[in-house]
């Protein structure tokens, strides 16, 4: 799905504790990008990826910022991420 500022407030929790919406990477950021959306209705954007064979998520920041401002965060701090996450 592609995490747009649309969708990710039309987004709602389903299951357990939290949920994983993964962007859909035509925006060039890989498969880690998604969105983490909770229980209490908070929604935030993270990067995920493997490390020592575990899953891992890194929280860029609350899906309150625009999307648009956030592709900028990972671009600059989170590409690190994005090279270790493992299909």
């Amino acid at each position: 799905m592609a995490l747009t500022q649309a969708n990710v407030d039309r987004l709602a929790h389903e299951g357990a504790s939290w949920t994983w919406i993964a962007d859909d990477g035509k925006r060039g950021l890989g498969s880690g990008f998604g969105l983490r959306v909770y229980k209490s209705g908070a929604k935030s954007f993270a990067l995920r990826y493997r490390t020592a064979g575990r899953l891992r998520f890194y929280t860029i920041g609350k899906a309150s910022i625009l999307y648009d401002h956030a592709i900028p965060l990972i671009r600059r701090g989170g590409v690190c991420f994005c090279a270790l996450y493992v299909h």
